[in-house]
């Protein structure tokens, strides 16, 4: 049997719940990572300690974080963004053995 990459079994997987979602079958997902439940739901659940924080599509979810909270959100992923390319700037030994191979 040929093997696949375990990319394109997450792949097909996708593709199967969103066939089977346009069908009108419900399929219950659970998962840990945001763009995947953005991609494959039409309703999402946030859950905390068995306590459920909310319920309903990604616009919803949005409204229910002031939109001061959001500035403060947005101000701390710059802030993040912004130690991160100083950290970038940085020279490390890849950058050291692409310079000494001469590619770029």
């Amino acid at each position: 049997f040929p093997t696949r990459r375990s990319s394109d079994l997450a792949k097909e997987l996708r593709e199967l719940i969103k066939e089977l979602a346009k069908d009108g079958v419900t399929i219950l997902l659970t998962t840990h990572y945001m763009p995947e439940a953005e991609e494959l739901c039409n309703r999402i659940a946030i859950i905390k300690k068995g306590e459920l924080l909310g319920l309903d599509d990604v616009v919803g979810l949005q409204n229910l974080v002031s939109y001061e909270r959001k500035e403060e959100i947005k101000a701390k992923k710059i802030r993040e963004q912004e130690e991160k390319n100083k950290q970038n700037l940085e020279i490390t030994l890849e950058d050291i053995y692409i310079e000494l191979l001469g590619e770029k």
